[in-house]
């Protein structure tokens, strides 16, 4: 987990990084649904994504943030980035 400033856009960034498998470049999108399994094929070695990611994004979305991720499932290189975006004067607050 790292946190730093973005100057440019008066936002905050918070990463965290795994060593995980990696997801796949086209199911990204889908692992921010309900209830997703990137790979149908590894559903008993690996989970799928419950509610979880689904909720952050509605929540950061609610919040003016975002979050985005970046994966590799090259295996020298494997695992995932995800990055949460948060305004730091939210709704002009």
């Amino acid at each position: 987990v790292s946190g730093r400033p973005l100057a440019e856009s008066n936002e905050v960034c918070l990463e965290v990084s795994d060593t995980g498998i990696g997801i796949e470049e086209g199911t990204i999108e889908a692992v921010f649904g309900s209830f997703t399994q990137a790979d149908m094929s590894s559903t008993r070695s690996h989970g799928g994504t419950g509610l979880g990611l689904a909720l952050v994004k509605s929540i950061m979305q609610a919040h003016g943030g975002s979050i985005s991720v970046v994966s590799s499932t090259m295996p020298e290189d494997h695992g995932s980035c995800f990055s949460l975006t948060f305004p730091l004067d939210p709704a002009g607050e």
